[in-house]
């Protein structure tokens, strides 16, 4: 039998490629020596070339183990196929680990890339409150590059925290990585294009009155796909929140917004995409293997930043990593988190969501808590196909809702448990449910306020809107065209009135739940108080009047007179959901499901650590003690002294 050429055999690509054609030739060995020794047992001499296949054998098996060698490796001449299967596997590990350090750095250097662009935008304009938020964001990106690249120089923390001098030569302009240093992710991915003015302001920044409610405004930022989309919030609210331990109870007239001192504090280290954050040289697995390893499911299109999603290649033996906003989110750093979604090429509402969080787990009282409750209109269809936001809001409405004693919209049209399972599911259940018997929770026991029935009856909201219907035409407002629109505004046929006749007559009877929806509808349109407030003013003003609008003072006296009113409609609202009016031992079923999750693992993503921080709320830590019951649900203040205006509470920029 002639043997096989063997000679210049082809050098397999890999550890997995040079095991397989090893096996193969081994197989055609044996085959040969099979048939040799039957040869031998009958007589007869050895075939032809037996030797110098041996021989090649020999050689072959001598070339894989050099290979092995240079992976610093070691197979011996006493080990087979098994050992060498083991050391296959091992380097294949190594490999997909790689690959997915890889893909996961080039993510984050997407993420960082946006976030720049974003905290640009921000110091141009003026800095605010969000800019400390921002440059935490971006340290913790960095924090979080280095990790995955340990070798590469960490960046300079004083240049991204303080205001520092221009570099020598610094043209003002981000420098060029070098071809040597410049990696894949940072050449290409496009840029969320954006403006100062056309970017959503973050939860608790102020902006001027002249920007509030605009609906001709075009400074409406694009998005990195080159789309127009508005900011986050803004089609839900006419007026940026500020947090409840931001600002308080203000009728002064707001100051303009001033350019910040540290304005400029981030541009010089978020202009340059330095080594630091650079994949290292050669030895490094480089970004093609990452490439190579995407999948049109983990990344949807090319260059999307989707920091709601945890970068993980394909096959990868390890763990997926948490996402970026599941890690901010498990923190509790809502606004963070916000900035980095805005940022982002994730849908609008992610971020609405993480905005009304934001404020959610911030209040502290009844007072605080009811604006954020009843100005948080989301689309629901949106958020009943995104598994994610719907429980992150959900946990922000309870967490909320538990201190005003009733659900909002959401809870109450919504079943955010359905795609939950075991003990958190059973938590959230338990914790909608004593909202649905309008309770109260104290969150440092999980034991029910000692209201003798719930906050809410229909007797209390017929009173109030009774009150309000006589007391409302008495106020006036120091600025007298203002105290003509709100007259006007509170007549029978107009918005106000007809939602307290809508409340009279479902709270004594006279009426359906519908009438309640109906009168509600003008109050879920974008911007409604600003609209309501101007179209009432069109209709009594002067050709002269128009050319100046309502002075900023009154306007927000405008303002509280319609939100105690749209209030009062929530609440009766709710109330009128099925089940309201029944009792039932709730709360001592939420302590049941509280104990249970205490030893659980919080769930993946950002739903998970939402509910993680809605159990911590709970167990009381970082909690807001409950008022007690004489503090009332329902709003009592005219709003021209100490009550915050609409917009106060600090959700939604």
């Amino acid at each position: 039998m002639a043997g096989k050429d063997t000679s210049n055999p082809t050098v397999p690509s890999g550890p997995a490629e040079a095991l397989a054609a090893l096996r193969s030739r081994a197989a055609e060995l044996t085959e040969a020596l099979d048939r040799a020794a039957e040869r031998v047992a009958g007589g007869f001499a050895l075939p032809q070339g037996l030797l110098e296949q041996a021989a090649d054998w020999d050689a072959e098996r001598s070339t894989v183990a050099g290979t092995v060698e240079r992976a610093d490796r070691t197979w011996p001449t006493e080990a087979g196929f098994d050992e060498l299967q083991e050391i296959v596997d091992e380097l294949l590990a190594e490999e997909k680990q790689e690959a997915d350090r890889a893909q996961r750095l080039a993510a984050f250097l997407e993420q960082r890339q946006s976030l720049l662009s974003v905290l640009r935008m921000a110091e141009q304009g003026g800095g605010g409150t969000h800019l400390e938020s921002l440059q935490e964001a971006l340290r913790d990106l960095d924090e979080q590059i280095a990790g995955l690249n340990p070798t590469a120089a960490a960046p300079d923390r004083s240049r991204s925290t303080a205001v520092t001098a221009p570099c020598p030569g610094d043209s003002g302009e981000a420098p060029q990585p070098s071809p040597e240093t410049e990696s894949p992710a940072e050449t290409s991915v496009p840029i969320a294009s954006t403006t100062p003015a056309g970017t959503a302001a973050p939860p608790g920044t102020p902006v001027s009155d002249g920007a509030v409610g605009d609906p001709d405004r075009q400074d409406v930022p694009q998005r990195g796909d080159g789309s127009q989309d508005v900011p986050p919030g803004e089609a839900r609210v006419s007026e940026p929140l500020a947090g409840p331990s931001e600002t308080g109870p203000s009728e002064t007239e707001p100051s303009e917004t001033e350019p910040s001192e540290t304005g400029a504090s981030e541009t010089g280290a978020s202009e340059e995409i330095t080594e630091a954050t650079s994949p290292a040289g050669p030895g490094t697995a480089a970004a093609p293997v990452a490439e190579g390893a995407e999948t049109a499911e983990d990344r949807p299109a090319a260059g999307k930043l989707l920091p709601w999603r945890p970068a993980v290649c394909e096959g990868a033996p390890s763990t997926p990593e948490s996402s970026p906003v599941e890690r901010l989110v498990g923190e509790g750093r809502f606004q963070e988190a916000y900035w980095l979604t805005v940022g982002s090429d994730e849908p609008d509402h992610r971020a609405e969501c993480l905005a009304f969080a934001d404020a959610a787990f911030s209040c502290a009282t009844p007072e605080d808590t009811t604006p954020v409750m009843t100005r948080f209109a989301p689309d629901l269809d949106l958020l009943q196909n995104d598994r994610p936001a719907l429980v992150l809001a959900a946990a922000a409405s309870v967490r909320a809702g538990l201190v005003v004693g009733w659900p909002n919209d959401l809870l109450l049209q919504t079943d955010p448990c359905a795609s939950l399972s075991g003990p958190w599911r059973r938590l959230l259940e338990c914790a909608v449910d004593v909202l649905r018997r309008y309770q109260r929770v104290d969150p440092a026991t999980v034991q029910a306020s000692d209201d003798a029935g719930p906050v809410l009856t229909r007797e209390r909201v017929a009173e109030e809107a009774a009150r309000l219907k006589s007391d409302l035409p008495k106020l006036r407002i120091g600025y007298a065209r203002a105290t003509q629109v709100q007259n006007l505004l509170i007549r029978p046929d107009q918005p106000l009135g007809r939602a307290l006749e809508a409340v009279q007559n479902w709270a004594s009877g006279k009426a359906e739940a519908t009438v309640l929806d109906e009168a509600g509808k003008v109050f879920r349109k974008r911007d409604s108080p600003e609209r309501i407030i101007e179209e009432a003013d069109a209709a009594i003003r002067t050709p002269k009047q128009a050319k100046e609008p309502i002075e900023a003072k009154a306007r927000r006296s405008l303002l509280n007179r319609i939100e105690q009113v749209v209030t009062l409609l929530s609440q009766a609202r709710a109330l009128a959901a099925p089940g309201a009016e029944e009792r039932s031992d709730t709360v001592t079923a939420l302590s049941h499901a509280l104990t249970r999750v205490r030893g659980e693992d919080p769930l993946p993503g950002v739903e998970g650590a939402a509910l993680l921080c809605l159990r911590r709320w709970l167990e009381g830590e970082s909690r807001t003690p409950v008022p007690a019951p004489g503090h009332g649900a329902v709003g009592t203040s005219d709003g021209d002294a100490g009550s915050a205006p609409l917009g106060a509470s600090g959700f939604l920029p």
